[in-house]
């Protein structure tokens, strides 16, 4: 059976004191053996700890929520990268946790430890898209001169929006007030901080979710191999 050194993460001997790679003593105690100690009562359960290496974490995180924002600003040009864009960030939590694990592959992993990796994707991913696309608008309008096809295609916005109101019942004073109100600069970019904003909720939460369960899944795989 090999462990993984906590200083290189090179694999050795687990019955070594010493890594072979590095020199770095080994006398330390693993989160799975805490936790085994805990659940046959000889430790309290708050002294079980999970380790995380941030450094390894957040460079994981942002290479993910880096592709996501690259694929959101071509979106924008390439519609079709649309379904890209969307499985991507489906399974962002799932490419975190393997990119974490790829160089040492016996780091600590459980649900907890998941679902933090997945919050901080949600967080770089809702960053990093919302930037990339904010800038490419800026540089339709501005450099690119396509303006016009942008205030189009959100004239277009307010109408579906006035059938849907229509559908509802909403009466056409109230409808005046909300239209009046987004056609606005400060209206229409308190829609969109305010449409970014759920976004990223919803984003954080989902991969926070499925960042915990893969956690548990990889956790579960171990012990079963082990």
């Amino acid at each position: 059976m090999e462990a993984i050194c906590h200083r290189c993460h090179q694999s050795f001997p687990a019955d070594s004191a010493f890594c072979p790679h590095c020199g770095a003593a080994q006398l330390y105690v693993t989160a799975e053996q805490m936790e085994d100690e805990a659940a046959a009562g000889n430790l309290p359960p708050l002294q079980r700890v999970s380790r995380i290496d941030w450094h390894r974490a957040l460079l994981s995180s942002l290479v993910v929520a880096a592709a996501a924002a690259v694929l959101s600003a071509l979106a924008v040009l390439v519609p079709v990268l649309s379904i890209a864009r969307f499985l991507w960030i489906l399974t962002a939590s799932t490419t975190t946790l393997w990119f974490y694990l790829k160089p040492a592959p016996n780091r600590p992993m459980d649900g907890g430890i998941g679902a933090r990796l997945g919050t901080v994707t949600g967080l770089a991913i809702s960053f990093l898209t919302t930037f990339s696309t904010a800038l490419l608008m800026v540089i339709q309008r501005y450099v690119l001169h396509r303006g016009a096809a942008m205030d189009a295609a959100f004239a277009d916005m307010l109408n579906r929006l006035g059938e849907f109101y229509k559908s509802v019942g909403i009466d056409a004073q109230q409808q005046q007030l909300v239209f009046s109100l987004l056609r606005s600069p400060e209206g229409h970019a308190g829609q969109m901080l305010s449409e970014f904003g759920m976004r990223a909720v919803f984003i954080t939460a989902f991969l926070a979710l499925v960042g915990g369960i893969s956690g548990m899944a990889r956790k579960s795989r171990r012990r079963v191999a082990g």
